[in-house]
């Protein structure tokens, strides 16, 4: 998983960006993996946007250009 996040930076971020790389991809997929933790908890969706849009804000805007930070549909409970 975590190379696979990685080949999608590398080919987005400009070269000087490549040494963190590995920090970044390591970030993403810490991230991600706790948010279907909190998921799964049942911890409120607004909390989930906001953990996800605080980390979202730490990558350069490079790397966000194709981010698609609204939901595709909307999760109950």
């Amino acid at each position: 998983m975590e190379e696979a996040v990685t080949e999608r930076l590398r080919c987005m971020a400009p070269v000087a960006d490549h040494d963190a790389i590995p920090a970044r991809s390591a970030h993403i997929i810490l991230v991600s993996q706790g948010l279907i933790q909190l998921s799964r908890i049942h911890s409120p969706i607004g909390r989930l946007h906001e953990i996800a849009e605080v980390s979202v804000a730490t990558l350069p805007m490079t790397c966000t250009g194709h981010v698609d930070a609204n939901p595709r549909k909307t999760h109950t409970r």
